[in-house]
């Protein structure tokens, strides 16, 4: 959402917080992409979360903690989750992921 958006004839600022901010053509189409790819990875982390609750999400990580006797599944249940996509992009937009495992979130990066 852009704040009080305004072209002056040189250029769009908007309001954000007690300044104006200067918008160009590539900020808002990182923009638009960071959105999108934020609402993929939530829908996918909602999938992964209905079989293995999700204990963390950073970014575009979605950490569970499996049973040690389920790990294996668990890896491949996530994978096939992030390798989905929304109706709404599939076909569209690709998506790529990669699953990790360690004992601490740190080994698993």
């Amino acid at each position: 959402v852009y704040h009080d958006l305004k072209y002056d004839g040189e250029e769009w600022t908007y309001q954000m917080g007690r300044q104006r901010v200067k918008i160009y053509g590539a900020k808002v189409v990182e923009n638009l992409c960071q959105h999108a790819a934020m609402k993929i990875v939530m829908w996918q982390t909602a999938r992964i979360n209905q079989r293995y609750p999700v204990r963390l999400s950073v970014h575009d990580e979605a950490v569970c903690v499996p049973l040690s006797s389920e790990i294996t599944e668990a890896k491949l249940y996530m994978e096939e989750c992030l390798d989905m996509t929304p109706k709404w992009c599939r076909g569209h937009i690709p998506v790529a992921c990669e699953v990790e495992v360690g004992p601490s979130y740190g080994d698993a990066k």
